[in-house]
């Protein structure tokens, strides 16, 4: 009898933590999805053509909140004194708590917009993502295929020799790479980028530029 009540006694518990959980997670998934949803989309990447696991949203979102993990710690200390104020029958707790659990999906929506919108712009400027070039299979040494046709446009073959494309992400079918013009030292707004979509059966062979190991750091206007 005794250990069937500390079996009831655990699964309340575990029950319990899943209702607790339910709320958080939701935000999580939320601002996950936000995050993704307008960082390729300032790329010129279709969200549903990202390939993109939901179980990743969370992931994310952490990414998202420790952004501003002040303004997170402030409202969780905000919604646990509510909490505490409307178990104590303080008439106006649970409306208070209602409501900061209510703004959140607003903050939510505006942190994981910026956010994303701030990385696709690090990425356009060269200081996120890895440059990326493609041996393509059946390419004659003038840049055409064995039919004569051109695939591919000049400036994609022009970027892909010299080692200017940026990765923005990759597919079990194609990679996303974006080509960058950059702006006259006088200026102060990027000009526009190319996205190319090359599909995998197109490619022999990828080469990735990684960071020497000793020298890791964001590359500056000169090195791009």
């Amino acid at each position: 009898m005794s250990e069937d009540k500390g079996t009831l006694s655990w699964l309340s518990l575990l029950a319990k933590v899943g209702e607790w959980l339910a709320l958080p997670l939701a935000y999580l998934f939320f601002a996950g999805f936000l995050y993704q949803y307008y960082y390729f989309s300032a790329l010129g990447v279709p969200t549903k053509l990202a390939d993109i696991p939901v179980s990743f949203f969370p992931v994310y979102a952490f990414s998202v909140f420790m952004d501003n993990w002040v303004g997170v710690l402030v409202w969780i200390t905000l919604v646990l004194l509510a909490a505490l104020l409307a178990s104590r029958q303080v008439s106006w707790g649970p409306v208070a708590l209602l409501a900061l659990l209510l703004v959140a999906f607003p903050g939510c929506w505006w942190i994981a917009r910026e956010r994303g919108y701030r990385e696709a712009l690090r990425l356009r400027n060269g200081y996120e993502g890895r440059r990326v070039s493609f041996v393509l299979s059946d390419e004659s040494p003038d840049g055409t295929t064995n039919n004569g046709r051109q695939d591919y446009p000049a400036e994609f073959r022009k970027a892909n020799d010299e080692g200017k494309l940026i990765l923005v992400t990759e597919t079990t079918r194609a990679y996303y790479v974006v080509w960058q013009i950059y702006p006259n030292p006088p200026e102060a707004e990027l000009p526009r980028a190319t996205l190319f979509i090359v599909p995998r059966s197109d490619i022999k062979l990828v080469e990735v530029k990684l960071d020497s190991v000793d020298n890791i750091r964001p590359r500056r206007q000169d090195e791009r």
